[in-house]
């Protein structure tokens, strides 16, 4: 389980970065075409708000690459730290697997909202699709709500023997 679950943080981390870097080279190659002023705001309808220099168009890059280091630093240490809770130790690599996987699974959420669906918005000046963003934020929600209710079972399931 443990080597699968790896696999799986793999993918979901290259994934992230190749989302990053595919949007970062598709706005350098559209530089030049970008108006002077952009719309870089959107209002919660999905329309633009606020128009700024086209230097904001790396906005989401700049979010997107920090979301990458700072969930790259938090799924590194996630297999370094025990649990403290009184399981096994079986019990405590799946609780530490279960919020690894997370940790990837939003890093991944966050890139995409940001490197892609935000970013293409703003280089094709167009109107953001809201859904993208209200999924999101279930997915985001899902997530934490199926992590505490396994961290639960795995708490009850894995007693350490005494």
């Amino acid at each position: 389980m443990e080597k699968g679950i790896r696999i799986i943080c793999l993918i979901l981390n290259i994934l992230a970065w190749a989302v990053f870097v595919l949007g970062l080279i598709r706005l350098l190659v559209a530089w030049n075409t970008l108006p002077d002023e952009i719309g870089i705001h959107f209002t919660s309808d999905g329309n633009f708000d606020a128009r700024r220099s086209k230097l904001l168009a790396f906005y989401p890059y700049i979010i997107s690459l920090l979301t990458l280091a700072f969930f790259g630093i938090c799924g590194f240490f996630s297999n370094k730290i025990k649990s403290g809770l009184k399981i096994s130790s079986k019990g405590d690599m799946i609780i530490r697997q279960q919020i690894r996987l997370s940790i990837y699974i939003i890093q991944f959420n966050v890139v995409f909202f940001f490197s892609g669906e935000w970013a293409d918005a703003v280089i094709r000046q167009r109107q953001l699709n809201t859904v993208i963003p209200v999924l999101s934020m279930y997915i985001f929600m899902l997530l934490l709500l199926l992590l505490v209710i396994s961290i639960v079972i795995v708490r009850f399931t894995c007693k350490k023997k005494e």
